[in-house]
């Protein structure tokens, strides 16, 4: 599986500081989090803001691997190159919806953002014949991507029957607000209480910039789509994390 990070703000994880530049944290998660599904990462560095440098990268990957994920450049912004492809590729009509076995082209948009938080920008496609993901840059909707997207898919690439994600019914021990309609996952820790029911505690510095609780959650706590969301003692789905 091949993993590049997109920017020409980011910097080794080893490079001291720099104004305008931050490290790049999400190729060493989504390694982690490759292996967990029993994949082979293999880091391909970052990519700068050039559209002929990414698509040259991309298409030498292609030849290699089974999967190709991307983070960062998936916004709205001028330099994100990874948008502006997806966007060309949706706009020439290449998509690949409902194609079967004999009619997938070896190039084609699948999807092109997703209502949930965190996490959004999350996108996919088929490039020259291979599965593309394009994760969120901010770390904690990378890794909600990756759980929600990329996780299933490798499961399901080597031969899983259930590749979707095993979910609880858990009581919230903390109220959880929302700001948007969509719907939002929360990274939480479980526990037993003394009556014997699952709880689910949403962890501190949950957000989608943030990565200080993404080691300590057991699950993601499922607040459905709508304005409201859910008052400590509710109960709630959770989708569990690999361990």
């Amino acid at each position: 599986m091949a993993i590049f990070a997109t920017g020409s703000e980011l910097m080794p994880v080893e490079a001291p500081a720099a104004p305008g530049r931050i490290r790049d944290s999400n190729s060493a998660m989504v390694a982690w989090m490759a292996e967990q599904s029993g994949a082979v990462p293999w880091l391909c560095g970052t990519l700068p803001d050039d559209r002929a440098a990414v698509e040259e990268a991309l298409h030498r990957a292609a030849e290699e691997a089974d999967l190709i994920i991307t983070t960062g450049g998936v916004s709205v912004g001028d330099y994100d190159v990874m948008a502006c492809l997806l966007r060309e590729l949706g706009a020439a009509g290449t998509h690949v919806y409902g194609a079967g076995a004999d009619e997938v082209r070896e190039s084609g948009l699948l999807f092109n953002k997703v209502a949930m938080r965190p996490g959004s920008p999350t996108s996919a496609a088929i490039y020259e014949g291979k599965l593309l993901l394009c994760l969120s840059g901010n770390p904690g909707a990378c890794f909600v991507g990756f759980e929600l997207f990329a996780h299933p898919a490798l499961l399901a690439m080597q031969g899983c029957t259930s590749p979707l994600p095993r979910k609880i019914t858990a009581k919230l021990a903390l109220s959880v607000s929302k700001g948007s309609p969509h719907i939002r996952f929360v990274r939480s820790r479980l526990r037993y209480g003394d009556d014997g029911i699952i709880y689910a505690d949403p962890l501190a510095f949950s957000k989608s910039s943030m990565m200080a609780s993404i080691a300590d959650a057991e699950g993601l706590v499922i607040i459905p789509a709508g304005p409201q969301g859910l008052e400590a003692g509710e109960w709630a789905q959770v989708m569990l994390l690999p361990t």
